[in-house]
Order: structure tokens, then C-alpha cells, then sequence
């Protein structure tokens, strides 16, 4: 759950004291501090813990998000040793299959009604542009509405041609833009941006000795052309290994691909911005 901290914060609640919450310990010095929310403690109220952090939607009026859920996979290699069968996966599969209208589950899930955390994650990557680009979109709120990969075609959106149309979604439109700013504008603040974070990831010495699954990159926009590129979600980001970050990854190496999905979101935002399709 989240309450109310003081001026720019929001705090978080955990059953145990949160860890590695601050962007899997990136320092002041670390160059990849600047692409993470600033952390301001942990404080234990009533037999939970809370952590404060940067509120990172203060600046922004009539907010424009997109959560891209980075790297080649989304679960850690112990998921795949993990065979206990779960039947809430099987019935959220299932409703994803039929919105996909193509059969993706096996006779034996079937029969059972169950189907294994690794198997889930598999097909959810393999359905979306997570192994072909080395991320995804798994969600986009602007004034005018909120995608999630449940409720939308998100989910199976894996092309590059389909997610390119995906991300323009997040940009203002030229009608709502205001104080001079134009959706090409935004866009091209993010290319810079994300060229700027891949360019600290390369030198961050955390980046090279963490495992980042699951995480977030989060940018946000509005129209008047603030825009914001913050890395959240390091619940799973395991330290204790050395990683390249941008080649495949195979079972045992623990790689997780995650400048492969930065350098494919810079070429995407690359074409974005020079298009001449804005409305």
C-alpha cells in the first residue's frame, strides 16, 4: 500500500525491512544514481516498514506514463527449477489465450488446470517484445486513458512496427501540447534521455555487478513538455555476479539483457522522432 509522506515523497509498506530498495545500493557517485528515485530512509510504524522515496510525479501536470518492463526475461533462473503448479496462472493464461485467440496452453496444463511459475513467465515473455527486443510494455495511462497488459492488446504487442505504435501512444498529442511544446519535442527529450542512461549504465559500476529482473523503466511525460526517465522495481535484482547486460541469455549464465532492450528503445525513439505523423 502506499500513504501520504511529506512534500515530494510517497512511502511504501513491506512485512520486513525492505532491501536493496534503493536501486540495488547506487550511491550518490554511481552513475546510475541519477536514473533512480532518491531514497530517504526507512522508518517501522506498527509492525510494518516503510521506506520513503522521490516522488517522481511532482513536477507533472496531467500525467503521461509508460511502464516498459526491461531485459530479455522477466523471471529469475531458480523460477525454472520451481515445478509446484499453479492454477491462478493456468486461469490467467487462459484468459489471455482467448483474447489472443490462438491455443498457447498444453493437453497436460489443460487437464491439470495448473501450469508452473517458469512456464507462465515463458509464454508471457515469448507472447510480447521481451526476447526479440529485450523489453516490453506492460502498461500506458495519459489523460485519455489506461492500458494494462491484461486489459489491452499490451500483452502481445512484440513486432517493433507494434511496439512503436504502442510507445507514440505515450506522447502528448499536438491538440493537448501547450507552453510550445509538440509531441516531437517530448520524444526527442526521450531519446536523449535514454541515450544519457544507457551511456551511465556502461559506467555504473552496480549496473555491471547486479542481475535485473523484473524492473521497470518509467517515463513520464505531460504536455507541456516536461519529460522523466526513472529505473524502478528491483524486487528481484540479485547482486553477487558480474554481467555483460547485453548479450543472450542462457541457463546458468544469468545475463538478463537489459542494455539490449535500452539500445532498442533508443532506435525506436530514433524513428520516432524523425516521423512526420503527428496529430
Amino acid at each position: 500500500g502506499c500513504g501520504g509522506g511529506g512534500a515530494g515523497i510517497w512511502s511504501g509498506v513491506h512485512e520486513a525491512a525492505p532491501a536493496g530498495c534503493a536501486g540495488g545500493g547506487a550511491g550518490p557517485s554511481d552513475p546510475m544514481a541519477q536514473f533512480v528515485p532518491r531514497y530517504f530512509g526507512e522508518v517501522q510504524l506498527d509492525g510494518c516498514w516503510f521506506f520513503q522515496m522521490e516522488d517522481l510525479l511532482r513536477s507533472f501536470s496531467r500525467v503521461h506514463m509508460a511502464d516498459i518492463k526491461m531485459g530479455v526475461r522477466c523471471f529469475s533462473e531458480d523460477e525454472v527449477q520451481n515445478e509446484r503448479p499453479r492454477p491462478d496462472l493456468f486461469d490467467r493464461m487462459e484468459r489471455l489465450e482467448t483474447m489472443l485467440g490462438t491455443p498457447v496452453l498444453t493437453a497436460a496444463e489443460r487437464q491439470a488446470g495448473a501450469m508452473t511459475k517458469a512456464r507462465w513467465m515463458t509464454l508471457r515473455d515469448s507472447l510480447s517484445s521481451t526476447r526479440e527486443l529485450g523489453f516490453r510494455i506492460d502498461a500506458l495511462l495519459t489523460p485519455q486513458g489506461h492500458d494494462t497488459a491484461f486489459d489491452s492488446s499490451l500483452f502481445r504487442t512484440r513486432t517493433r512496427a507494434e511496439v512503436s505504435r504502442a510507445l507514440r501512444r505515450f506522447f502528448p498529442r499536438q491538440a493537448h501540447c501547450t507552453h510550445g511544446a509538440h509531441p516531437r519535442l517530448v520524444a526527442a527529450a526521450a531519446m536523449r534521455r535514454v541515450r544519457e542512461l544507457e551511456c551511465a549504465l556502461r559506467q555504473s559500476e552496480v549496473f555491471a555487478t547486479h542481475e535485473l529482473i523484473g524492473t521497470t523503466l518509467l517515463l513520464v511525460a505531460d504536455e507541456t513538455g516536461r519529460f522523466g526517465a526513472w529505473m524502478i522495481d528491483f524486487g528481484v535484482t540479485l547482486g553477487g555476479v558480474r554481467l555483460k547486460h547485453d548479450v543472450p541469455w542462457v541457463e546458468g549464465n544469468r545475463e538478463d539483457g537489459y542494455l539490449i532492450g535500452v539500445r532498442n528503445l533508443i532506435v525506436l525513439l530514433e524513428r520516432i522522432v524523425q516521423e512526420d505523423e503527428w496529430d
